[in-house]
C-alpha cells in the first residue's frame, strides 16, 4: 500500500507521486483527491467513505496536502510507504515569505471549540508564531476574541484556496481578524504576544511643590 500525497492544490504532485499513480491497479480517495491527481489514474479509482485504510497491498491511497500534515499518514499500516506531498504549511510559508522553522503547526480537525481554544491558548505560551490547519467549522472570530480577551495581540493572515485560482490571502489583527469565505482555508498567527499594560499613574500630587 501506498498513501501518496497530491498537494495542496492543483499542478502540486511530485514526479515520484505520479509514478506511484500511474502503476497503480487501484487509487483510493477524497474527491478532491482524486481530482487533483485525476490526469495520472490508469487503474480504478474509489471514492473512499471512511479512512479505515483497509484496502489491498497493491493500492494507492491519496491524501491532500502532505500525508502527514494532520493527513492519513498517521492512520497508515506499519509497512505501508508514504510519498509527500506540496503541503498548506509549505504553501502558506512560502506565499508570506515565512521559515518553516519559525512557525508552530496545529490543526482543529475533529476538536471541539474548547479543545481548540484549551489547545491554542498552550501554543501560544511558546511564544512562536502559529500555522492554523482549520476545520471548515472552525470561528476564527470566536478564537481571536477569546484571545484578546487574556489580553494578546498580533497579526492574523487568512490563506484560503491555497493553490487554486481563487487563492486568496487576508491580513487582520486580532482585534479585527479577516473574514474568511471559503472552507478550505488556514490561518497563520504572527507575533502573538501579551498587550503592553499601560502605567497606573501614581495618586497624589505628580509634583514638588515649591517652599513659600
Amino acid at each position: 500500500m501506498k498513501i501518496v500525497g497530491v498537494g495542496a492544490g492543483p499542478g502540486m504532485l511530485t514526479q515520484k507521486a505520479i509514478d506511484a499513480i500511474k502503476n497503480a491497479r487501484h487509487v483510493y480517495g477524497s474527491a478532491r483527491a482524486l481530482g487533483l491527481a485525476k490526469e495520472h489514474i490508469r487503474g480504478d479509482a474509489t471514492v473512499l467513505e471512511s479512512y479505515d485504510l483497509r484496502v489491498e497491498d497493491e493500492a494507492c491511497i491519496l491524501s491532500t496536502g502532505d500525508p502527514m500534515l494532520s493527513g492519513l499518514g498517521r492512520k497508515a499500516p506499519h509497512d505501508a510507504e508514504i510519498i509527500p506531498g506540496i503541503s498548506s504549511s509549505q504553501l502558506a510559508c512560502a506565499r508570506l515569505k515565512v521559515d518553516a522553522t519559525d512557525i508552530v503547526a496545529v490543526t482543529t480537525h475533529g476538536k471541539e471549540p474548547s479543545q481548540s481554544k484549551k489547545m491554542l491558548q498552550e501554543v501560544a505560551l511558546l511564544n512562536r508564531d502559529l500555522f492554523v490547519l482549520a476545520d471548515p467549522s472552525f470561528d476564527l472570530v470566536d478564537i481571536c476574541a477569546y484571545w484578546d480577551s487574556l489580553g494578546y495581540d498580533g497579526e492574523v493572515v487568512v490563506l484560503e484556496d491555497l493553490g487554486y485560482e481563487t487563492e486568496k490571502v487576508s491580513h487582520g489583527r486580532i482585534t479585527s481578524p479577516p473574514k474568511r469565505e471559503s472552507p478550505l482555508f488556514c490561518a497563520v498567527v504572527r507575533n502573538l504576544a501579551q498587550k503592553k499594560q499601560k502605567k497606573k499613574r501614581p495618586t497624589g500630587y505628580p509634583f514638588r511643590l515649591a517652599d513659600g
